[in-house]
């Protein structure tokens, strides 16, 4: 898995202690880097959030029964008050546009990794 950092480091006593997880996919098929992961790691260098909250940012491979583990064992964990998976579509990349699911909607899918 991926890169992780806690704010925790320079935080202040008082301060909030709101958990944050924020995932992106790894490289799959003729993707040598997904563009999910190279949009959230690099939450890890905002400083000014370590005030605020305890952010941990992670790599989930692209492998269907992978991510039915490594995710529920993200969330236990660390125990996140919001959590936000992000990934690709190609549906979406002639509209440059982001889209926002409440749940995924690839249930059952049986596509070999």
């Amino acid at each position: 898995m991926g890169d992780y950092r806690t704010a925790q480091q320079g935080r202040t006593s008082g301060s909030p202690t709101i958990r944050v997880l924020v995932t992106g996919f790894g490289p799959f098929g003729e993707h040598s880097v997904n563009a999910s992961w190279e949009a959230v790691r690099h939450l890890t260098v905002l400083d000014d959030l370590k005030d605020v909250v305890d952010l941990f940012v992670e790599e989930i491979p692209v492998k269907y029964h992978e991510v039915s583990t490594v995710v529920p064992d993200l969330w236990k964990k660390y125990q996140p008050h919001l959590v936000i998976h992000c990934g690709v579509s190609g549906l979406l990349a002639w509209k440059n546009t982001i889209q926002i699911e409440r749940q995924a909607s690839c249930h059952g899918y049986v596509m070999v990794d």
